[in-house]
């Protein structure tokens, strides 16, 4: 396995982590705004709310992978 490739999984294993720790932050942070919101408002949240926590790790995860994999490939020549 070339340092490049395992850099990206490693970095795809620390952007997972990281991912789900940012959804569940956002999550927090949508769920009060739900609860102050009016009913209409409260619909939208809601909707944004289910999408953006797969969108932030799934994010993450790439965003991490690229770092470590320029990394690894930096140190590695």
């Amino acid at each position: 396995m070339t340092p490049g490739l395992l850099g990206a999984a490693l970095g795809a294993v620390a952007g997972a982590g990281l991912g789900l720790l940012g959804a569940r932050a956002l999550n927090a942070g949508l769920d009060r705004q739900i609860r102050m919101a009016s009913p209409e408002d409260a619909r939208k949240f809601t909707t944004v709310r289910r999408l953006a926590g797969p969108i932030v790790i799934a994010t993450t995860i790439v965003e991490i992978a690229v770092v470590f994999y320029v990394a690894a490939e930096v140190l590695a020549g």
